[in-house]
C-alpha cells in the first residue's frame, strides 16, 4: 500500500508540487541582443567518479545505449544535446512568431572536472557552484587555444548527473540526492553575488574576453526514486528547462513564487515550474501574453470604448503577431487577452523525435493514457519539435471530453513588476501577483496546496474551467467579466475600472467576445504619455480656450515642456506630439488676460529657469512650436509659479500683470500696457527664496517663513507657510507647516488667530463653501485622511473622510457642483494612484475611485472630461458627461484657477441654519463609542453665549469639567481626551448661556477601550 501511495504522489507532483529553486542565480539583466540570432556555446562536464548514494549517478555521463524507450535515453553525447537545442530552435521560432532565432554548438569534448560532484553542490550557496562554472570555462579555453568566445552570446554548461529541479522532498519527505546540482542561470550579478562586486567575468581567449553569463544543466531529468518495493523510475524530459533557461538569458523573469517554489501562472505560460515540467517536461506551452509581450515577440492592441473583438488562437500561426488585447486601467495596470488553443489546426498534436539516430513522428488526435500531461510513456528519445506547442496547456480531449482551451484573462500590475523585477519576485505574492492569470471558475486555486483528496486537487496548476467560453462548466460561470462578477474587473488596489468584457464564444480556434471600457457614466478616453515628470503639483494639467472657439484647450507639462491639446484630443499646433513649447514648463503653466479684452486668455506664460515665456497661440513660422509674444530673463532663478491679473480693466489704463518670485526674495512684476507695450518692476520683498504668491488686495507673495506685500511682512512664530490663499474680503488663510492654519487680517495684520489641522497635511489645500452657510470652507489632505474645515478650525459636518487605499491625500482638490443638484462634488488623488470624487456628504460618488499608475497630481476638468497627471509618465483623460455640472467650479485646479490667484472670495451672505440658542439635532460628539484617545464634543449655537460642558458618570460623579468655544453661527468642538478614562457609559451636559436665557443639550458617550 505504501509503494502505490508513493507512486501515485510522484505522479501527482506535477499538478502541486513546486520547482526546488529559482531558475536565476541572482537579480536578473535585461539582456541586450545585437540582432534577433542568439548563439550559444555549450559545454560538456562530468565529474571525478562517485559511487555517493547522495548524488544520481556515478559522476560521469551515460554514454551507453539502451533498449528501453524512454524520454532523454542514452547515449548523452554531443549529438544528444545538439538534438536538445532543435528542439529549443523550434521552439523561440513558433513562440517568438519568428523573430527570435537559436544557433547553438555543442563542444565534443567532455571536460572531466578535478573533483566530484558533493564538491560542487550548492548546499548553503552558489559559491561552490560557480567555482565549477569557473574551471569548466578555464578547462575549455586551456583545451582550445584561440577558441573565439566572442562569436557566442550564452554559455551552457551540460554537467553529468540529474538536476536537483524537483521537490522531491515535499513526496517522500526527505530529498534522497541532496548533492545532486540545481539548475541555474549565473548572469554578472549572479556571479557577483559569490565572487563579490569587482568580478567582471571569467577571463579567457587571453583576457580578451571575458564570459559573463552561463546556465548550469543536467545531463537528464530522468531519475530512479527509493522506494519500498524497488526502485520507480520518474520519467522527465529537460526540453522545458533548456528552453527556459535560454528565456531566462533573454530576460525573462520567473513567474512562479521563487519565495516557495509554488507555480503562479499554471501551466498557461513558460518561466513557471508547472509549465517548465508541462507534459512531464517534453514540451512547454507557449509564453504566456505578458511574456511575448515583455519580449517584444507581441504588441497588443489597445481597445477603448465599446467593440466586438475577434481573437484567433495564437497558434494559428508561426509568424506575424499573435492578437493580443489590451484594456488599461491605467498606464501601469491593464488586462491582456488572449485566445489559447491546444488543437487550434484540429489536427491532433504530431511529435517529431529522435530515436537511435532515426527521426520518428507520431501524431495523437487526443489526449491517451500514455499521452498526457502525467504520463509520456509513448514518447522515447530526444523530442525534436511538436506542432502546437499549447497542446501542453491545460485540458482534455478524449472521447468523453472536448476541452480544448478557451480566453485567458491576464491581470498585469507594472508597478509590482517594476517593484519586485530586479529581486526576480513579480509573483512571490500569492495576493498581488504581477502577473496574475484571472481564472474563469471564480477560484484562485493556481499556487494552492490541496491535499490528493481535496475537491481541488488537480486545479493548482491551472485547470480547463480556467478559460473563458460558452460552456464553461464551473457553476459560479455567467460568461461576463466586470467589477461585481467573481473573478473581477477592479483594480489590484479596489479601485472602478469601468472594464466589462462579455459574451465569450463557445471554445475555438476564431472566438469572439465584447469588449466595454467605460460606463454610460465614465470612460477612459485615452492615456497620454510624458517623457518625465516633477512630482509634484507643477505636474498638473490645466485647461483654456487658447483659439477662442469656445472651447478649452488641455495644457500639460513634461519636465521643461509643454503641450496644448483640443478639445479633440488632436495637437493644438500643428506639431504630431502635441508640443506646444520644448521650453517653459517648470512651473503649471498659466493664462495671462489680455490687457484690451479680459476674456481673451489666449496667451500662455512659462517659467523656464531665469525665463518668463509669454507665447502667443499661433505658429507664424511654421515650426510646429508657438510664437513668443514677451520674454524677460532675470539674474536669479524664479522659484514660483506665475500668477496673472489685470487691473483697471475696460479703461485706457487696463494693465496684464504677471508676478513670480526668485530664489532671492525678489518680487518680479512685467505688465502689459493697452498699447501692447511691457514694463517691469522688481521688489527686493525679502532676503529669502519666495516660494508663491497670491493675488489678494496688496499681491502677497511668501517665503519659506514670512508673508510679504506692498504694505507688511508677516512672520508666524519660526513655523514655515505650506500654503496661502484670501480666505474672503477680510482675511488671508496661511497654511503652516505644524499641522495648523493662521487667519490673518487684511485690515489689522497684527490679528493673527491659529487653529490646528488634525493630521499631517500632505497635500495642498482649497476653499469652497461646501455646507451652503455662504461661508468658505478650507479642504486639504492629511496622511489617508480628508478634512474640511470651517474658518474657525472646526470640522465640517461628515468629514474627515478616510481614503480606503491606503496611501496619502496628495494634490490640490477641484471643488464643482454636481449636475441638477446642489450637492457639491470634491475631487483629490492619492499616493496610491487613484483619483476620488465624494459629495460634500462624505459619500463616494458612483463609478469611483478611478486607477492610474501612480501619485495624481491635482485633477482639472475639461469640458465633459476629467483629466489627471500621474507619475507614471501618464495624462489620464476620462469623458465624465454631464456628471460635473462644469458652469459651477468652485475651485478649478492647483492654486484655485486659470491665472493662480490662489484665493477664492465667499460665496455669499453669510446664513446660519439655525437661530435657536442650543439646537438639540446640532449636539452630539463624534466617533462614539470612542475607541481611541479623544472625542469631539460638537454643537451648535444660534446666539451669542457662554458655553460649559460637564461629563458625568453613570454613578453621577463629575468626571471633567470642559469650557465650549462660542462661535455663534456656526458649529464648534471641543476635544475630550479619554486617555485615562475607563470604560463605560458618560454624559456630557452642554450648558449654554445667553441674553435669551439658558438651554441645556446631553450627550450619551461610550468610551470602549
Amino acid at each position: 500500500m505504501k509503494y502505490i501511495f508513493l507512486l501515485i504522489a510522484l505522479q501527482s507532483f506535477l499538478f502541486s508540487q513546486k520547482l526546488s529553486h529559482s531558475l536565476h542565480g541572482g537579480s536578473l539583466q535585461q539582456f541586450a541582443a545585437g540582432s534577433d540570432t542568439l548563439n550559444i556555446l555549450a559545454v560538456m562536464v562530468q565529474f571525478q567518479p562517485d559511487n555517493d548514494s547522495r548524488s544520481s549517478g556515478n559522476g560521469q555521463f551515460d554514454l551507453g545505449t539502451t533498449s528501453e524507450k524512454i524520454i532523454d535515453a542514452p547515449p548523452h553525447d554531443s549529438a544528444y544535446f545538439a538534438d536538445h537545442f532543435i528542439f529549443a530552435q523550434n521552439y523561440f521560432r513558433k513562440a517568438s512568431n519568428g523573430k527570435q532565432f537559436i544557433n547553438a554548438t555543442v563542444l565534443g569534448t567532455v571536460v572531466t572536472l578535478s573533483k566530484q560532484m558533493r564538491e560542487y553542490a550548492p548546499l548553503n550557496n552558489n559559491l561552490p557552484l560557480a567555482n565549477m562554472i569557473e574551471e569548466t570555462w578555464k578547462s575549455i579555453d586551456t583545451l582550445y587555444p584561440g577558441f573565439s568566445f566572442s562569436d557566442y552570446d550564452m554559455f551552457i554548461v551540460f554537467h553529468a548527473g540529474v538536476g536537483k529541479d524537483v521537490d522531491l522532498r515535499a513526496s517522500l519527505g526527505y530529498d534522497p540526492t541532496p548533492y545532486d546540482l540545481p539548475s541555474l542561470y549565473f548572469n554578472l550579478n549572479a556571479f557577483r553575488n559569490v565572487f563579490g562586486t569587482s568580478f567582471d567575468g571569467i577571463a579567457v581567449q587571453n583576457s580578451t574576453f571575458r564570459i559573463t553569463n552561463t546556465a548550469v544543466l543536467p545531463e537528464t531529468e530522468v531519475r530512479k526514486i527509493p522506494s519500498i518495493g524497488g526502485d520507480f523510475t520518474l520519467k522527465l524530459g529537460m526540453n522545458g528547462l533548456l528552453v527556459a533557461s535560454i528565456a531566462s538569458h533573454l530576460g525573462l523573469p520567473d513567474l512562479f513564487d521563487t519565495e516557495t517554489g509554488r507555480t503562479a501562472i499554471g501551466r498557461f505560460g513558460l518561466m513557471d515550474g508547472q509549465s517548465i515540467f508541462s507534459f512531464s517536461g517534453m514540451c512547454p506551452p507557449e509564453p504566456s501574453a505578458w511574456e511575448k509581450v515583455y519580449m517584444g515577440w507581441s504588441t497588443p492592441i489597445e481597445v477603448y470604448g465599446n467593440r466586438t473583438l475577434s481573437a484567433p488562437a495564437v497558434s494559428l500561426y508561426e509568424t506575424g503577431n499573435d492578437t493580443i488585447y489590451k484594456i488599461p486601467i491605467s498606464a501601469k495596470e491593464y488586462f491582456l487577452v488572449e485566445n489559447r488553443q491546444r488543437d487550434a489546426h484540429a489536427n491532433g498534436s504530431t511529435v517529431t523525435m529522435k530515436w537511435n539516430g532515426h527521426i520518428i513522428t507520431k501524431t495523437f488526435s487526443r489526449d491517451e493514457s500514455y499521452y498526457s500531461n502525467t504520463n509520456i510513456d509513448s514518447i522515447y528519445g530526444v523530442v525534436l519539435d511538436v506542432d502546437e506547442l499549447d497542446w501542453s496547456l491545460p485540458g482534455l480531449i478524449n472521447a468523453n471530453n472536448n476541452y480544448r482551451g478557451g480566453i485567458l484573462i491576464w491581470h498585469i500590475d507594472e508597478a509590482i513588476i517594476d517593484k519586485n523585477l530586479a529581486a526576480n519576485k513579480i509573483n512571490a505574492n500569492p495576493l498581488r501577483r504581477g502577473v496574475d492569470l484571472e481564472e474563469a471558475d471564480g477560484s484562485q486555486d493556481i499556487g494552492q496546496s490541496y491535499e490528493l483528496t481535496s475537491p481541488g486537487s488537480g486545479s493548482e496548476d491551472g485547470s480547463p474551467i480556467d478559460y473563458w467560453f460558452n460552456g464553461n462548466i464551473s457553476p459560479v460561470y455567467k460568461n461576463i467579466f466586470s467589477e461585481t462578477s467573481n473573478p473581477n474587473s477592479l483594480s489590484n488596489t479596489l479601485a472602478q475600472s469601468h472594464i466589462t468584457l462579455k459574451n465569450f464564444f463557445t471554445s475555438s480556434p476564431r472566438m469572439t467576445f465584447e469588449a466595454q471600457v467605460g460606463s454610460a457614466q465614465i470612460q477612459l478616453l485615452k492615456v497620454i504619455k510624458q517623457n518625465n515628470v516633477k512630482f509634484d503639483n507643477n505636474d498638473a494639467p490645466t485647461t483654456a480656450d487658447l483659439n477662442g472657439d469656445g472651447n478649452d484647450e488641455l495644457i500639460f507639462t513634461s519636465g521643461d515642456s509643454i503641450y496644448v491639446l483640443t478639445d479633440s484630443l488632436k495637437p493644438f499646433l500643428n506639431n504630431p506630439t502635441g508640443l506646444f513649447s520644448p521650453i517653459g514648463g517648470r512651473f503649471q503653466p498659466t493664462i495671462l488676460p489680455f490687457v484690451n479684452n479680459p476674456g481673451n486668455q489666449r496667451n500662455l506664460v512659462g517659467i523656464h529657469q531665469n525665463n518668463i515665456i509669454v507665447f502667443h497661440n499661433t505658429d507664424g513660422n511654421n515650426d510646429g512650436l508657438a510664437d513668443t509674444l514677451f520674454a524677460l530673463t532675470t539674474a536669479q532663478e524664479i522659484t514660483t509659479p506665475a500668477t496673472t491679473y489685470i487691473i483697471n480693466s475696460g479703461t485706457a489704463l487696463a494693465q496684464s500683470h504677471i508676478i513670480v518670485g526668485d530664489k532671492t526674495g525678489k518680487r518680479i512684476n512685467p505688465y502689459m500696457l493697452t498699447a501692447g507695450t511691457w514694463n517691469v518692476d522688481s521688489t527686493q520683498e525679502l532676503y529669502q527664496q519666495l516660494i508663491g504668491v497670491s493675488a489678494v488686495a496688496n499681491k502677497f507673495v511668501y517665503s519659506s517663513d514670512t508673508l510679504s506685500s506692498d504694505v507688511t511682512k508677516i512672520g508666524f512664530r519660526g513655523k514655515n507657510i505650506k500654503a496661502l490663499s484670501a480666505g474672503n474680503a477680510s482675511n488671508i488663510i496661511v497654511v503652516l507647516d505644524d499641522n495648523s492654519f493662521a487667519l490673518v487680517s487684511l485690515s489689522n495684520p497684527n490679528i493673527i488667530t491659529y487653529y490646528n489641522i488634525p493630521a499631517a497635511v500632505t497635500s495642498s489645500f482649497a476653499l469652497s463653501d461646501i455646507n451652503g452657510d455662504s461661508k468658505l470652507d478650507i479642504l486639504v489632505g492629511g496622511g489617508n485622511k480628508f478634512f474640511a474645515l470651517n474658518d474657525n478650525g472646526v470640522m465640517i459636518e461628515n468629514f474627515p473622510i478616510t481614503i480606503p487605499d491606503g496611501g496619502s491625500v496628495v494634490g490640490s482638490p477641484i471643488i464643482v457642483k454636481l449636475t441638477g443638484s446642489n450637492e457639491t462634488a470634491i475631487l483629490f488623488g492619492s499616493t496610491n494612484g487613484q483619483l476620488y470624487a465624494y459629495t460634500s456628504n462624505g459619500e463616494m460618488i458612483d463609478g469611483f475611485p478611478l486607477q492610474t499608475g501612480g501619485i495624481v497630481s491635482s485633477p482639472v476638468l475639461w469640458g465633459d472630461k476629467l483629466v489627471v497627471a500621474s507619475s507614471d509618465t501618464s495624462v489620464y483623460v476620462w469623458k465624465t458627461g454631464n456628471l460635473f455640472d462644469t458652469s459651477q467650479v468652485l475651485w478649478e485646479n492647483f492654486l484655485a484657477d486659470k491665472n493662480h490667484t490662489n484665493h477664492l472670495n465667499d460665496a455669499g451672505v453669510f446664513t446660519p441654519k439655525s437661530s435657536e440658542l442650543l439646537p438639540k439635532s446640532l449636539a452630539y460628539n463624534w466617533p462614539n463609542p470612542v475607541y481611541g484617545s479623544t472625542t469631539y464634543i460638537r454643537y451648535f449655537l444660534g446666539q451669542p453665549a457662554s458655553v460649559n460642558i460637564k461629563i458625568i458618570n453613570m454613578a453621577g460623579e463629575l468626571i471633567e469639567q470642559l469650557q465650549g468655544t462660542n462661535y455663534v453661527g456656526r458649529d464648534n468642538e471641543v476635544i475630550w481626551d479619554v486617555t485615562n478614562v475607563p470604560s463605560g457609559i458618560y454624559f456630557a451636559h452642554v450648558t449654554a448661556n445667553g441674553n435669551s436665557g439658558e438651554q441645556r443639550q446631553i450627550i450619551k458617550i461610550a468610551v470602549v477601550k
